[in-house]
């Protein structure tokens, strides 16, 4: 129950332990990461809000040194937060819809990916972080951030 409060209190823009912890994280890792510090966040589920949240306290300079890409996100990442966003849900998933009930973030600038399931993904509810819809996603973002 306590993470669901803290979710909805960071969908209502009310600042979370999680979200300050995200914050604190990220801020010490671009003021003491190299110049050209870039960093690759993923996030799944709930941790999309506390993100958010999070990015939306950070100063622009270091926001634009993230690369987001949330999977199954209970909130979206929108691309002015960010560097750049991805969002992934799979089509057999309801949670991402859950945000327009209580947040009031605008979604219109979001990079949103939505995917059918994998075959051998939950026949029912497709929304677990290591579910094969995502897997291939991942790896190629990883990836590509490490060739970059």
């Amino acid at each position: 129950m306590k993470d669901l409060k803290k979710s909805y209190l960071g969908l209502k823009l009310i600042a979370t332990a999680p979200a300050l912890l995200i914050k604190e994280r990220l801020t010490f890792l671009c003021e003491h990461g190299p110049k050209d510090f870039e960093h690759l966040e993923k996030v799944h589920s709930a941790r999309a809000i506390h993100l958010r949240l999070a990015l939306l306290m950070m100063k622009p300079e270091h926001r634009n040194k993230i690369t987001v890409v949330a999977i199954a996100p209970a909130a979206y990442i929108t691309n002015d937060l960010c560097k750049k966003a991805y969002n992934y849900v799979s089509r057999k998933d309801f949670v991402h819809h859950l945000q327009h009930l209580c947040s009031p973030i605008s979604t219109k600038d979001v990079n949103l990916i939505v995917l059918d399931a994998h075959p051998q993904a939950s026949k029912v509810f497709d929304h677990a972080v290591l579910s094969p819809t995502f897997k291939i996603h991942i790896k190629n973002h990883i990836d590509r951030f490490i060739e970059e």
